[in-house]
């Protein structure tokens, strides 16, 4: 199968910050519904000498004003975000009065509060805890990983901790480089299913080479050694939706090489570039499709630039082709739309002579594949399995490489062009399809799946005052009907049908059961109203209940006109 470039980037370079004082260590992440939040490290703020943490928000072409987070202690620095599962923004950074005492620190970010939370401490070392990286799992479980000096000499370690979401940290962390004499520092790490997996730099061999440990069944491994001749730069690691392991990384003598783990056994490094690739951080990411993209910087004898390349988890990389031209570019991140559309950023010199903070996009350079779903059912009862299909999609230029679906209930992504997915629990999910060609280029589908926990409600449910007269009585009556929905057959088995009463005033959680009806009886009969308005006080709704006692949602009913016959109208749902 033949790769090729399929991505371009827009050519426009915007600055972000134009700052007197200095921009620089950026981090970027986005969620779902592609709103960026960029955060750095501003310089001599709010007092010359220190450091805080800004952030400023993009939605569709708008970007806010830079804006100071309030996070420093002291002198906040080496921020890292990430979006996590329920689109809430965390932010993890080192902060600490002087370079002998600092701490790691916590926060998230809502964009629709547009508030940060209160500072949580993840870790109090009362010596130097620094460059700190995040991971969160499908679950929402939190996990810190960073450099911790042990004492004054120069020894440090990587340590890691973790929460569950609205939990405490922890007091003591994990050792995961297991090193007694000598420094380890810049990890990089990731989490995949039970497993966590981290890369760093370490000198115990007397010079820098990339290690690597992993933590499977609750305990770490002992390290590995992965490369030779000294002189690495800080990696950056992923792990793949198929289990095999990434790790980026430049070197002294100006390459760009990328290792991969496949089947506990790691290949042989791939040299991406063999251009001038200075000692700093490169940032490796992996998209829901399955596919790597990279960036770093290339150093030339006039000026750097940032460059790009996107692969495959097989290891098959695309040619490298320059982002954006740089002048003293640094610390280049990246971070991916759902559609594939990779968003840039990077620090590098502005008008003022101090570096600000740069972003640019990509953009597609030919026709992206189309996505197409074809499901067997989009509503059913839980536990219901849907049939999924992907035949329909359509390559774009090129061939279709894979198909990755997301199911929306936090279980893991999943590869097949027809797939049947079991939903256990009931709720509304979010079904998406990510179609990928061999240009890599990628687009998504979404599609609304129901999962309801009963029996579908039933249909054509209404409401009708009834007036009957007699010599001596007047019976006010509001009846309500209903028909049996034909989704519930062969499916489940009715046993009673629920109604349910509230005022008009109240809303719909204020619904309280006020009579119960066995399978073939479709009219209920409320009744004893004194006087006409009293009936008009009230809203309807019914439910089914199967015989295992399982009910389903609500129908409300429509209103309908004294004396009115017919079928009416259904004015709301309540799933």
């Amino acid at each position: 199968m033949t790769f090729m470039a399929g991505l371009v980037f827009s050519g426009t370079k915007i600055n972000l910050t134009h700052t007197s004082s200095g921009s620089h260590s950026p981090w970027i992440s986005i969620d779902s519904q592609e709103r960026l939040v960029v955060v750095w490290v501003e310089e001599d703020w709010p007092l010359p000498g220190i450091a805080d943490i800004f952030f400023m928000t993009k939605s569709g072409d708008t970007w806010t004003e830079g804006r100071e987070t309030v996070s420093q202690l002291y002198d906040a620095r080496s921020p890292q975000l990430v979006c996590g599962p329920s689109g809430i923004f965390h932010m993890v950074y080192d902060d600490g009065s002087n370079w002998s005492a600092e701490d790691i620190f916590y926060r998230f970010y809502s964009i629709e509060e547009n508030r940060w939370s209160n500072i949580e401490r993840v870790f109090n070392s009362y010596f130097i805890s620094k460059h700190p990286k995040l991971r969160i799992n499908s679950s929402g479980h939190l996990f810190v990983m960073w450099t911790r000096n042990l004492k004054q000499a120069p020894i440090s370690k990587i340590v890691m901790s973790s929460r569950e979401t609205g939990g405490l940290w922890p007091e003591n962390n994990e050792f995961v480089s297991q090193n007694s004499e000598n420094q380890a520092d810049f990890c990089s790490f990731d989490v995949y299913q039970d497993n966590i997996h981290a890369a760093w730099l370490d000198n115990r061999s007397g010079v820098w080479e990339i290690y690597y440990n992993e933590k499977t069944g609750g305990s770490w491994g002992t390290p590995q050694k992965l490369t030779q001749g000294g002189g690495k730069s800080a990696p950056s690691l992923v792990a793949d939706r198929k289990g095999g392991i990434h790790i980026l990384f430049g070197s002294d003598q100006g390459n760009l090489t990328a290792m991969r783990r496949e089947q506990n056994t790691w290949t042989a490094p791939v040299i991406l570039s063999t251009g001038y690739v200075p000692p700093g951080p490169v940032d490796l990411v992996l998209h829901k499709n399955n596919t790597l993209h990279a960036v770093w910087v290339e150093t030339h004898s006039t000026d750097s630039a940032v460059y790009y390349a996107q692969g495959t988890s097989e290891g098959t990389w695309l040619p490298p082709f320059k982002a954006a031209e740089g002048v003293n570019a640094e610390n280049p991140r990246i971070t991916l739309s759902e559609t594939g559309q990779a968003h840039i950023l990077w620090e590098d010199s502005g008008l003022s002579g101090n570096k600000d903070i740069f972003y640019t996009e990509s953009i597609p350079s030919v026709v992206p594949p189309v996505a197409q779903i074809a499901l067997s059912d989009e509503t059913g009862i839980a536990p219901f399995t849907i049939e999924c299909d992907a035949s329909s999609s359509l390559p774009g230029e090129g061939e279709i490489l894979s198909f990755w679906w997301e199911f929306g209930d936090g279980s893991p992504l999943e590869e097949g062009e027809s797939i049947s997915h079991t939903y256990t629990s009931s709720g509304n999910f979010t079904l998406k399809l990510y179609v990928t060609n061999t240009l890599l280029l990628c687009t998504r589908e979404i599609k609304e799946v129901s999962i309801l926990s009963g029996p579908f409600p039933p249909i054509d449910v209404q409401v009708a005052k009834v007036t009957d007269r007699g010599l001596f009585y007047v019976d006010r009556v509001n009846a309500v009907t209903w028909e049996i929905n034909p989704k519930n057959t062969g499916k489940v088995s009715i046993d009673s049908y629920l109604i349910y009463r509230k005022l008009k005033t109240d809303g719909d959680e204020n619904f309280k059961i006020t009579g119960r009806v066995n399978s073939s009886t479709f009219r209920f009969a409320d009744r004893d109203f004194i006087t006409d308005d009293e009936r008009d006080l009230y809203d309807y709704a019914v439910s089914a209940m199967d015989a295992q006692g399982r009910e389903g949602p609500k129908q409300i009913a429509a209103t309908m006109e004294e004396g009115a016959g017919g079928s009416g109208r259904q004015n709301r749902n309540q799933r």
